[in-house]
Parts: C-alpha cells; sequence; structure tokens
C-alpha cells in the first residue's frame, strides 16, 4: 500500500462531526435528582454505567417517566456514548433506546463511512489525548467543542468495508453473550430471594 504524507493513499483525517450525528445528552431539569422524573419505562444512562460497560451497554439501575422524557431526549439503540465529566472519554455503544445527562454526548454513525465500533476504539487510541485537554482548575471537563478538535484516521471505502464485514459478526456475538450474560443475571436476581425464602421449591 502506497503512502502518502505519513499515511496510506486513501486515507482521510476527518472530524467525528463529518463522520455522524454529535450531540450531547439532554437533562434539563433542576434539581436533577427529582424522585418525580423517575421510575418509568425509559432507560437513563449514567456515566458511570458507560465506565462499567463491556463495549456494549446491556443494561441500566435507572429509568425516566414521560415527566423525565420531556426533559430529556430519548437516543436510539447503536448509538455511541462518550463520556464528557466525571469519567472522562470512557465509551460503549447502547443495546437500547436511552436517555442520558448532558455529561455524556452521543455519536450515531454514518454507516456509509464507519461504524460505532471503529469510533468506540479509536476514540480509545487517543483517551489520553482527550483528558489532557479535558484537564482544568475546577473541574475536568471534556464538552462539546473540545471533542470537535479531534482528527480521526479514516481508512479508504473498500478498507472501511472490509473491516466491516470481517468485525461483524464479531462484535454481533459479543452483543449476543453480554445481552444472554444480563438476561441470566436478572433471572438470578429473581429467583435467588425466592429460593432462599422458600417460596419455590428446590
Amino acid at each position: 500500500m502506497k503512502v502518502v504524507d505519513g499515511i496510506p493513499e486513501g486515507w482521510k483525517f476527518k472530524k467525528l462531526e463529518e463522520l455522524g450525528l454529535l450531540g450531547r445528552g439532554k437533562s434539563k431539569h433542576r434539581p436533577r435528582n427529582d424522585p418525580s422524573l423517575y421510575e418509568g419505562k425509559f432507560p437513563f444512562i449514567q456515566t458511570g454505567e458507560v465506565k462499567e460497560a463491556s463495549l456494549y451497554i446491556t443494561n441500566y439501575s435507572q429509568t425516566y417517566n414521560e415527566k423525565g422524557l420531556a426533559q430529556s431526549k430519548l437516543w436510539d439503540a447503536g448509538t455511541l456514548l462518550i463520556t464528557i465529566a466525571a469519567n472522562i472519554a470512557e465509551t460503549a455503544i447502547l443495546t437500547f433506546s436511552a436517555c442520558f445527562p448532558d455529561s455524556v454526548v452521543g455519536f450515531i454513525a454514518n454507516s456509509n463511512q464507519v461504524s460505532a465500533e471503529f469510533i468506540k476504539y479509536s476514540i480509545d487510541t487517543i483517551k489520553i489525548r482527550m483528558r489532557n485537554v479535558s484537564s482544568g482548575a475546577a473541574q475536568d471537563n471534556l464538552s462539546l467543542e473540545k471533542i470537535r478538535i479531534f482528527d480521526f484516521l479514516v481508512p479508504d471505502k473498500e478498507t472501511m468495508q472490509l473491516f466491516t464485514r470481517i468485525t461483524n459478526p464479531m462484535f454481533l456475538q459479543m452483543k449476543n453473550l453480554l445481552v444472554t450474560n444480563e438476561n441470566l443475571r436478572q433471572a438470578r436476581d429473581l429467583l435467588l430471594p425466592r429460593l432462599m425464602n422458600g417460596s419455590i421449591a428446590v
């Protein structure tokens, strides 16, 4: 492969907003922990859950109700979440529709150019740089403006398609296994107390 100016021929550096839709999460209501916003059917993801996820987010601990949703935004499954406060530059991909606060940025990849998984691992390679840029006197914050300064090296279309064709089956298997594990965990948490108190016979 021919190399031009230090990169393979046909590869280009692009900003994240050239590769898909980039936007900040919403949580307008104050105080944010107002109980009237919660206990509904809409998953609500926070920075700690992004950090704890293994590539894909398959579980959640809080939900918004209709009031909570009205002051937030519901993002589709497949959205890449990027934390910009508390846990800086942690990333994970939604496996279900969910809301998240403005301490998290959502990225929806243009599938004609890149995949969410490709960008997730690209961010992992520059995580230290992102954290250095986010350092502040009071509190670390990455912000949308700071994310916009970073360039991402994107392969030519043929190479990107090859990457997608090879990796998609692996990513799908990983996602399915994580979802299965989460379902088993929920079943265990439901059944174990009932087994312990004798409401279910062994």
